[in-house]
């Protein structure tokens, strides 16, 4: 950069006649070794970074002079070869028709990370430029309001990838010929809760903060959806689980193997990837989230797999459930070190599309809970045995209905237990965290959380104390069914446990908590209709919130900070004409 600087603010003699300019080329090499010297060790001439800084420099030269013979030069001096020893030797001058070419700078914070030549200026293509949006249906009549969450960060972009067809929509289309309806249609076996991958996608697409220019992007986001190609694993496995974890086919040709090494691969070559995987963003939404080894071959394979294990480690996941596990290992969680978002399940559009009772206070059913108490994914799960105890405390409980599915299960039973709920009971499953909790949500029916271990997603933007119960840690694993339902209220104001009581809870004390219910509801909703034509709920502006909190907070890598710091001094020696970023 002192060269160039040099070379334009050089002495320019004129003939005595009026004749052609005379501009002075200054002796490239002493000055870049002297420059080059006072920001890298004397031993830094072998340095893969020093040479790189040192061709940066020399190619900005070379099209300072419009010459494709300097850019010749220029590389040759870089590699150090014979005419760069000799170009270095000698400090005579030339002369040479001044141009108009502009310097080059290189690309900045929110750009490529490449560096281009003004000389051969280009503006980054989008890698996707959607055509309008499709019209959206009418929201629910039902539809509260969500609370407004905090303004996200002003100016904030996001960039949405056109990521190959095999890694999403293929995998789409695969399902609805495999099951002859679409993922988020389906709710037998833990299908439609896991399409959170295919709604953020949708609505970013269609989102107010999303741009077509890499280049001014402040966020990166990768829309593989990780569940369905999980689901189409393409390889025989050994597993307790059964057919209905995976479908043992490929799809379009291609296992979940063959799709992770092309998202590897897509990444690899995005220049902005390279330089900011910082500010990369991808959903997980299916409890296993990520594992190391692609062995053994266990149903389901883990999302995050492979290659993309240790390439998305400085990236940002938004998971269902930051403890999460495998058919393999019950604490897989503890071997993953990447940044992780809480956010809900998908519920069920049975729910979500459904009225809210204008019946608030006591309901008909006390306590509610529907689901596997004698059977768990997980081989070993602790869930199971805590299950196992709270369900036989409630049974005993007047007005609670308690059903395991694996006993009893008839058509909507479970949406008609919590709609006519005062109380639906969260419990562990295969993991801290369960669909029913967003399904208790938007039913209207007060959680109560029974996890120790569970992440509340939005929980530094919402109170939940105003619209669940949840017990002091530990009390709900009493030893014996007498302690469960004893001891109302601790002294700091929370609930034990006491079963008796909150069935008898003040009718005033439970409509509040209702009535603060309704107001949130829309909060954990994706949107209303399907992803295809929707009209969007209030989940996807907490989930942008926090991934701005996210970002406020991350460490730009080494290339980004290399960009950035030649960008200042770009900014304090070139002229302010041509002080902007190409």
């Amino acid at each position: 950069s002192r060269a160039v600087l040099a070379q334009r603010h050089a002495p320019s003699p004129h003939s005595a006649t009026g004749g052609r300019k005379q501009a002075t080329r200054p002796n490239l090499g002493g000055a870049l070794n002297k420059y080059q010297a006072s920001i890298f060790p004397s031993t830094s001439s072998s340095n893969p970074v020093s040479q790189m800084f040192k061709t940066v420099l020399l190619l900005l030269w070379a099209c300072s002079w419009s010459s494709t013979e300097a850019v010749g030069v220029a590389m040759t001096i870089a590699s150090g070869g014979q005419a760069g020893r000799m170009m270095r030797s000698q400090g005579e001058t030339e002369t040479a028709a001044p141009t108009s070419s502009q310097p080059a700078v290189i690309a900045g914070a929110a750009a490529t990370g490449t560096v281009a030549p003004a000389a051969a200026a280009a503006t980054v293509a989008p890698a996707a430029a959607n055509t309008a949006p499709a019209a959206e249906t009418a929201a629910p009549a039902s539809a509260a309001t969500p609370p407004s969450p905090a303004p996200a960060k002003e100016g904030l972009k996001i960039f949405v990838y056109d990521l190959p067809k095999s890694l999403n929509s293929d995998l789409v289309a695969c399902y609805q010929s495999y099951a002859s309806q679409n993922v988020w249609e389906d709710f037998r076996e833990e299908k439609g809760q896991n399409s959170a991958d295919i709604w953020v996608h949708k609505l970013l697409e269609k989102h107010a903060s999303r741009t077509n220019n890499p280049n001014e992007a402040d966020v990166f986001y990768i829309p593989f959806y990780g569940f369905l190609s999980s689901f189409f694993s393409g390889y025989p496995y050994e597993s307790d689980a059964g057919p209905s974890f995976s479908a043992q086919q490929g799809c379009s040709g291609k296992g979940h193997i063959h799709r992770i090494f092309e998202l590897s691969d897509f990444l690899d070559d995005s220049p902005h990837f390279k330089t900011k995987p910082e500010r990369h963003v991808m959903t997980v939404s299916f409890w296993a989230v990520a594992r190391k080894s692609l062995e053994p071959m266990k149903a389901p394979p883990s999302v995050v797999t492979g290659p993309l294990f240790e390439k998305l480690q400085h990236s940002t996941l938004l998971v269902y459930e930051p403890l999460f596990s495998s058919m393999v290992e019950a604490t897989e969680y503890k071997s993953y070190s990447g940044k992780l978002i809480t956010i809900p399940y998908v519920a069920k559009p049975s729910l979500t599309e459904s009225r809210l009772s204008s019946s608030l206070g006591h309901r008909e059913i006390s306590f509610f809970f529907q689901g596997s108490i004698h059977v768990d994914s997980t081989k070993g799960s602790q869930s199971l045995a805590s299950r196992q105890q709270l369900a036989k405390a409630f049974e005993g409980v007047p007005g609670a209905m308690i059903k395991d599915t694996m006993k009893h299960y008839t058509g909507n039973s479970y949406e008609v237990g919590m709609t006519h709920a005062s109380f639906c009971l969260v419990l562990e499953g295969d993991t801290p965290t369960s669909a029913r909790l967003y399904d208790a949500i938007a039913a209207g029916c007060v959680p109560l959380v029974l996890s120790d271990a569970i992440s509340l997603p939005f929980s530094k933007q919402l109170d939940w104390s105003k619209f669940s119960v949840h017990p002091q840690e530990g009390a709900y694993k009493a030893k014996t069914d007498a302690s469960l339902i004893a001891n109302a209220k601790t002294e700091d104001g929370k609930y034990n446990l006491g079963l008796d009581v909150m069935r008898s809870m003040p009718n005033e004390e439970l409509v509040n908590l209702q009535q603060a219910l309704q107001k949130v509801r829309e909060s954990f909703i994706y949107g209303h209709g399907t992803p295809d034509s929707f009209t969007a709920g209030g989940a996807i502006e907490y989930i942008i919130n926090e991934v701005k909190s996210v970002m406020n907070n991350v460490k730009p890598s080494t290339a980004q900070k290399t960009i950035d710091q030649l960008n200042k001094d770009f900014a304090k020696i070139l002229p302010g004409e041509h002080n902007t970023k190409t």
